[in-house]
């Protein structure tokens, strides 16, 4: 049976947007119930990783709809997601080039190497400062004549507000160092035990 002629429809640039629009919707709104790709599925099932434990929405910035929605609804742990969000923050309020001095401060200058007085190391919320560090700021110590401290070294983390923090409360394992609490004099991820 032949089919009827087709008869020409001339269509607007309005009119060609709306179906253009009509057509994105259905597109965006049939991937957004895709089921996730099967690359990833062997991947988490070679990871022995049920696909129920994976929630994963990608989404462009600019449009209504995500291209691909898998268990958006179900609530899940952020875990190292939310890095994202505080690095984020970080470079938009310190900007790329923010460093966290630690600086030394003494009393009085000494005399004949030895530092009569206190020595005062205060923090201002280095995340990365290592034992390594701390030998660099005592070299440079005994560069400017400290060979001896007679007096205190009084540790100031002062630049952070008090904070009631209990390292046991996630897990009852209070010496891990994932429990560290936020401290403005911390040093190797306050990953050391002084005894």
């Amino acid at each position: 049976m032949p089919h009827p002629p087709l008869i020409p429809v001339r269509l607007g640039a309005a009119a060609i947007k709306r179906l253009l629009a009509l057509l994105m919707l259905a597109l965006a709104a049939a991937l957004a119930r895709a089921e996730l790709p099967p690359p990833v599925l062997q991947a988490l099932a070679a990871a022995q990783i049920p696909a129920s434990s994976v929630a994963v929405v990608v989404q462009p910035v600019d449009a209504p709809s995500p291209l691909l929605s898998h268990n958006a609804g179900q609530p899940m742990n952020p875990a190292s997601v939310m890095k994202l969000l505080t690095t984020y923050a970080a470079l938009d309020l310190l900007g790329p080039a923010h460093t966290w001095p630690t600086t030394a401060w003494v009393e009085a200058p000494p005399v004949d190497g030895v530092l009569a007085g206190n020595l005062y190391l205060k923090g201002s919320g280095d995340p990365r400062f290592a034992i390594e560090h701390l030998w660099a700021l005592l070299r440079q110590l005994r560069v400017r004549g400290i060979e001896r401290i007679a007096g205190d070294i009084v540790l100031d983390g002062s630049a952070f507000a008090p904070l009631d923090f209990d390292p046991a409360a996630f897990d009852n394992k209070p010496m891990r160092p994932y429990n560290v609490g936020p401290s403005a004099l911390l040093i190797n991820f306050q990953a050391l035990r002084f005894t």
